[in-house]
C-alpha cells in the first residue's frame, strides 16, 4: 500500500478500489469465442481419441452438398479435446451436465482491513 493509503479507513479503500474497477482500470480483453460441437460416441471412439486427440476428425455436409472434414482447433500448447461421460440426455438429445458448486471463504477485500495489533 502507498503511505497515504495506510491512514485511510477500510470503507474508503474499498470505495476507491471499486471506483477504479468501474472506470475500466482492471479490464481484461475478452477471450475469443470458439464454436463447439458435442455428440455422443462409442467407448471405442472415446478411447481412441483419449489415446491420440490429434487424430480426431469431424465431417459434415454443408447446405451446398459439399462434404467438410475438419480436425479440432489447436491452441498454442496442445490440441484440446474433452471427453466427458454424462448420466443422462434431455428430450432433444443434449447432454445434461452435472452442476459444479465451489464454495470458499476467500475474500480479496480482506487484504485492505487493518490488523488490531
Amino acid at each position: 500500500m502507498k503511505p497515504e493509503e495506510q491512514s485511510l479507513s477500510y470503507e474508503e479503500l474499498k470505495r476507491r478500489f471499486f471506483e477504479k474497477v468501474d472506470s475500466g482500470c482492471f479490464t481484461r480483453p475478452a477471450k475469443p469465442k470458439v464454436p463447439v460441437v458435442t455428440l455422443p460416441v462409442s467407448e471405442k471412439i472415446a478411447e481412441a481419441v483419449r489415446a491420440n486427440p490429434e487424430s480426431l476428425r469431424v465431417s459434415a455436409r454443408g447446405e451446398d452438398g459439399i462434404a467438410l472434414v475438419e480436425g479440432p482447433r489447436g491452441n498454442p500448447a496442445h490440441v484440446t479435446v474433452r471427453i466427458d461421460y454424462v448420466a443422462e440426455v434431455d428430450a432433444d438429445g443434449r447432454p445434461v451436465w452435472p452442476k459444479a458448486r465451489v464454495v470458499h471463504e476467500y475474500n480479496p477485500m480482506d487484504v485492505l482491513k487493518k490488523d488490531d495489533r
